[in-house]
């Protein structure tokens, strides 16, 4: 890929910039390894999605979704933008009600939601819950009927067709772990309706979210969606306000996959298929899509410095180390599609030979091309680093957590996020029966 299409990048002085500011200075003001993000591509992305979707739908809600990059000032500059939030967890519910979000603009999905999370999406006012199984479903109404709050909910299903995985534990089809079976479904309609007092059923969440997210793939599993509202509400007479999609766009697949979703929607599809009685059932629907990489990933950008290089003599090897590793939650070597890997000081020199690379604490990628003249003290910047990265960063070998910074529509640099010290990593810790014996560094 080039990134220089993008023209958030451009090259000057030798030097590589993102959103108009020098890397190489940046690294020099804030050290590395540093994460970079850049308020106006956010921005940019939020609205190729939101106007993308709205031009072939105009009742399209977006709802970014958190675990792909939750730091709070990303989230505050999302919310700006005028996206809404999808969430995972009690924690990224809190963020999200600190980055400024409404209860009634955050969906809370997942498998895994506990006795306290669940309390918070309630008492938050939460636009929905999406209801993973028929136990989590009455959980939920003895929650709402313990607090005396009613609670919007939608059911997650998996729709049962087949995909072209490459990724035995993608989350999808039959041998999703996520969702009600369809077999399960009218008996957790017919629960929330005789519960309607605590809970109020809104909509279906159909999980049909892929790494290979092909549009005809997801025209089929949307036209699954649809022929079971039509089916579930022939049996139980619930007539959904609500279809969500989940996430997976790219800018590869965004317009045709909002292209094919709007056409089923079409009053004459919906009657060519389920009859006149039913051609305006979804005339008034909201369709909710849940991205998440296509916000952040271009974004951001993970910068870090060489520091070691050796040559391996026999097996005619170059390496470098970074400064960055799976502290950093980039796991290069395992995702090296969605990376590119540039010389940021270096950037108008060819990069044509051959190097391994490895990190302070992750273990060596496929070969990857840089400059000949490349050395120990060169920076390297990830590129298309915003997404799964500052979510994933740990303490991994006693390793501080980096640092992030946000470059501001203004053009000027703040730090949103500040790196990690030596006394980060005992910070909350209690000793066993001794004194520290604190060292000063």
């Amino acid at each position: 890929m080039d990134i220089f299409e993008n023209k958030i990048f451009k090259k000057e002085n030798e030097h590589l910039y993102f959103d108009s500011r020098d890397l190489t200075k940046l690294a020099e003001e804030h050290g590395t390894p540093l994460y970079i993000f850049s308020e106006r591509e956010i921005r940019k992305n939020v609205n190729e999605v939101m106007a993308t979707f709205r031009t072939f739908y105009e009742k399209t809600s977006i709802h970014y979704a958190a675990q792909c990059e939750s730091t709070l000032a990303n989230l505050q500059v999302i919310r700006d933008a005028g996206c809404n939030l999808e969430v995972n967890s009690g924690g990224e519910l809190y963020k999200g009600l600190q980055a400024g979000f409404e209860g009634n603009q955050i969906i809370f999905n997942g498998a895994c939601k506990t006795k306290d999370e669940i309390e918070l999406a309630i008492r938050s006012g939460v636009k929905s819950i999406n209801i993973d199984s028929i136990y989590e479903l009455t959980r939920i109404v003895q929650i709402s009927q313990a607090l005396k709050t009613p609670v919007n909910i939608a059911l997650m299903i998996v729709p049962e067709i087949t995909y072209d995985n490459y990724d035995r534990n993608e989350i999808l089809g039959k041998e999703a772990e996520y969702g009600i079976t369809f077999e399960q479904l009218r008996t957790a309609i017919r629960m929330s309706q005789r519960n309607k007092r605590y809970v109020k059923l809104r909509g279906y969440h159909f999980n049909i979210e892929s790494k290979n997210f092909r549009p005809d793939l997801v025209r089929r599993a949307f036209c699954t969606m649809l022929e079971t509202a039509v089916k579930m509400h022939q049996l139980t007479g619930f007539a959904p306000q609500s279809l969500n999609i989940g996430g997976g766009v790219s800018s590869d697949n965004l317009v045709p996959i909002a292209e094919a979703v709007s056409e089923e929607l079409t009053v004459d599809n919906i009657e060519a298929w389920a009859g006149k009685e039913y051609r305006n059932f979804f005339k008034n629907i909201e369709l909710i899509v849940e991205p998440g990489r296509k916000i952040t990933a271009s974004a951001g950008i993970l910068l870090t410095r060489i520091v070691n290089e050796k040559y391996r003599k026999n097996l005619n090897e170059n390496w470098l180390v970074l400064d960055a590793g799976l502290n950093t939650g980039l796991e290069i070597e395992k995702k090296s599609a969605h990376y590119q890997l540039l010389c940021a000081n270096k950037i108008l020199e060819k990069h044509i030979m051959p190097y391994k690379v490895s990190g302070l604490s992750y273990e060596s990628s496929d070969y990857l091309r840089f400059p000949n003249s490349l050395t120990a003290g060169d920076l390297i910047a990830i590129i298309n680093a915003g997404a799964y990265s500052t979510v994933n960063m740990s303490n991994f070998n006693g390793r501080p957590r980096p640092g992030v910074v946000m470059i501001k529509k203004n053009g000027t640099v703040k730090q949103v996020k500040r790196p990690q010290s030596y006394e980060d990593l005992i910070d909350g810790e209690e000793p066993f029966n001794e004194k520290l014996n604190l060292c000063i560094i």
